[in-house]
């Protein structure tokens, strides 16, 4: 092989950087194909049907237990707001009456 011209090196080095540009342009283009057919692709419910069921059965008995104990606890400050709201309308009363 004799020596190359400094414009037979431009140019094959043109040719190389033209050929690893197309290459990589049909990798890009290949790596876009498969992304869109991996967004496509149904992968179903990870998660299975028995998990689904357990989890919802934890939530609404969690929630029965919540509600529950919400119901007790209002139940429990109206008797006692009842009774002090009472014992106020009293203490008003005397106070009026000069009982007090």
């Amino acid at each position: 092989m004799g020596l190359l011209s400094l414009s037979d090196i431009e140019e094959e080095a043109r040719r190389i950087i033209e050929e690893a540009r197309r290459k990589a342009n049909e990798i890009i283009k290949q790596a876009k194909e498969e992304a869109k057919n991996l967004l496509k692709r149904d992968i179903g419910n990870p998660v299975p049907e028995e998990e689904i069921k357990k989890i919802k059965s934890e939530y609404e008995k969690l929630l029965n237990e919540l509600t529950s104990s919400y119901s007790k606890k209002k139940e429990i400050i109206k008797s006692n707001s009842a009774k002090k709201l009472k014992l106020i309308a009293k203490e008003i009363s005397q106070i009026v009456s000069g009982v007090g």
